[in-house]
This record gives C-alpha cells, sequence and structure tokens, in this order.
C-alpha cells in the first residue's frame, strides 16, 4: 500500500530525532489558534507520534492512524481564492499564473523536515513548468529561521508568518500546505503528513 511505503520512509528520516521539541510547537500552535486548542493538541500528537517512533516501534500504527486521519481532526484553512499576503519580499499576486505550493512549516516541526526535500526537488523540476515553492515559517523570528534555512541549502522562497497571515490562511498546525492554481484559487489543502507520490500527483495535474 502506499501509506505503508512511504510510512515507512518517514520513519527511516525521523530515526533519530526522538528528542522533538513538543512543548516549543504547542506553545506556538496555541499562541496561533487559541480557540482550537483541542484540535492543536491532537496535531502536535502527529509530530510526537512520527518522532518516537523509531525508538517505539509500537507506535507505528499510531502514527498511521494520525497520518490518515489528521486534516479530518484539525480542520481549518483558506479556502477559495487565495488570500493576499505580503510577507518581506514574498507577495503572493506576484506568482499568479504559476502553481503555488505555500507550506506553512517550523523549524522544531519533524514530519515538516521530512517534507523540505521534497520541495526542493520539486522547485528543480516543475519550476521550470510553472510550479513555485513557498515556505512560511511559523517560528518565532529569522535569528532561528535562517541558519536552519542555510544549512538545509533551500532553493525556494522562505518568509516568515504573521499573525494576520495565520490568521486568514487559518493555520492550526504544521505542516499545513495549500496547492494554489494559476488562477489564484486554493486547489488542494494538506493538514498534516502527506505522501511525496500524493504532492506529485496534484502538482502535475495542476499544472496541466
Amino acid at each position: 500500500m502506499e501509506n505503508e511505503r512511504w510510512v515507512d520512509e518517514k520513519l527511516a528520516v525521523l530515526g533519530g530525532t526522538a528528542n522533538v521539541d513538543i512543548d516549543a510547537g504547542l506553545s506556538k500552535l496555541r499562541g496561533m489558534q487559541r480557540a482550537r486548542t483541542r484540535r492543536i493538541v491532537i496535531a502536535s500528537g502527529v509530530v510526537g507520534a512520527l518522532g518516537v517512533a523509531a525508538a517505539l516501534p509500537q507506535t507505528r500504527a499510531v502514527a498511521k492512524q494520525c497520518v490518515d486521519y489528521c486534516g479530518e481532526l484539525i480542520g481549518g484553512g483558506a479556502s477559495g481564492m487565495a488570500p493576499e499576503f505580503a510577507l518581506g519580499d514574498v507577495k503572493l499576486s506576484d506568482y499568479r499564473g504559476r502553481v503555488v505550493l505555500l507550506n506553512c512549516w517550523a523549524t522544531w516541526c519533524r514530519p515538516c523536515e521530512v517534507e523540505i526535500p521534497w520541495f526542493m526537488d520539486f522547485e528543480r523540476v516543475y519550476g521550470p513548468k510553472g510550479l513555485s515553492v513557498i515556505g512560511v515559517s511559523v517560528d518565532s523570528g529569522w535569528d532561528v529561521l535562517t541558519p536552519f534555512v542555510q544549512r538545509k541549502g533551500i532553493n525556494y522562497k522562505i518568509a516568515l508568518a504573521n499573525d494576520e497571515f495565520s490568521k486568514i490562511y487559518g493555520v492550526s498546525a504544521v505542516p499545513m500546505t495549500f496547492l494554489i492554481d494559476r488562477a489564484g484559487r486554493i486547489a488542494i489543502t494538506h493538514t498534516g503528513l502527506v505522501s511525496r507520490e500524493v504532492y506529485e500527483r496534484d502538482i502535475v495535474r495542476l499544472l496541466g
């Protein structure tokens, strides 16, 4: 099954990262969406389950369930036309006519870290065909963000979220990813960790 393959891949990558700073993540997410505290705790459980799965094999099944149902449990997210935003030198309207993969993430989020190499590949392979990847971090500031971006060699645009962005996009958990079509509409929203194959299928379809 597809889920079997990609869960194995995620757990292999996360094998040495059991010490996830869940407290920091929960604090940040609660600040963004206090009204959704219960759902945020569930979402953060995805991070915890995946982070310890390599050390505790019995949590593997829990991690799979979290992945399968994360989107339903958390909810949230924008729909319809993608709300305009300007974060530093990143302005959404500058990308009209292109397919945009808008990823909300954090340096302390281990599932987010798993996705980064995929997004870098997508930027390289599909960028010439009309895709732009934008990563919007919910970290506390550039002093945390910049060293991480440099260390990973991220090749796509990175911006730092503010409260307004988090509000208009309904960011209640990370990772949360919006695929925006060439007309500026939110075509697909993924909350939680999904497979590379799912992303690639969606991108190819939107590029046409």
